[in-house]
């Protein structure tokens, strides 16, 4: 049940400089795609999660699967991509997510 999430991936890339704002902070790839999506396309801001650490493929698939979906025990993903770009992302992101789920220690409040 629920409402799905978009999550918006990637830091940038190696290859050449982020973006910057009017007052010269990099701006990362994922927070542009978060930024697009809601004045855009109307997309409710409480629908996406971000990931702005990673430099490449791999790194997407490691931040998303430890930062959002292993956390809040997502389960079902649906990959957008390029079509040129598609095969290589869906053999890196099956691999990431068939790696045995990494611990999440559980923080409770001791009195």
């Amino acid at each position: 049940g629920g409402r799905p999430k978009i999550l918006v991936l990637s830091g940038g890339t190696p290859h050449k400089p982020n973006p910057l704002d009017p007052h010269g902070f990099d701006v990362k790839e994922g927070e542009c795609s978060a930024k697009y999506l809601i004045g855009a396309l109307g997309v409710p801001p409480d629908a996406i999660l971000e990931e702005d650490f990673s430099l490449d493929t791999i790194g997407n698939a490691y931040w998303a699967r430890t930062v959002h979906t292993d956390p809040a025990n997502y389960r079902h993903l649906l990959v957008v991509n390029n079509k040129w770009h598609m095969p290589r992302t869906m053999a890196i992101f099956k691999w990431v997510f068939s790696l045995p789920p990494l611990p999440h220690p559980v923080h409770t409040q001791i009195p």
